[in-house]
């Protein structure tokens, strides 16, 4: 019979221990998912339905939807170009 590392001779389960990557990933995640929810929701709902809410007094104009999902897309892309070139410079 093959045991799993979480389990003792005896039987009882041994809490395993998270890596300082799933804390981060974690944390990353509860950050970052309200933050689309936020942005889905200017994205999506009406102007005037945005201002009887009253939560905020200013929102940005819609032309930024489509400006930061793009801008994020090429820092993506851009990230080993850029990275490379550093490297080069050392």
């Amino acid at each position: 019979m093959v045991q799993s590392a979480a389990t003792k001779n005896d039987g009882t389960d041994i809490p395993e221990r998270a890596s300082p990557l799933e804390k981060c990933s974690f944390v990353c995640h509860l950050f970052i998912f309200p933050l689309g929810l936020v942005y889905m929701l200017w994205v999506l709902l009406p102007d005037e339905m945005l201002e009887t809410t009253a939560i905020v007094n200013f929102f940005p104009r819609k032309a930024y939807a489509l400006h930061i999902p793009v801008s994020a897309l090429f820092l993506f892309l851009a990230a080993p170009l850029l990275y490379a070139g550093l490297n080069s410079l050392t």
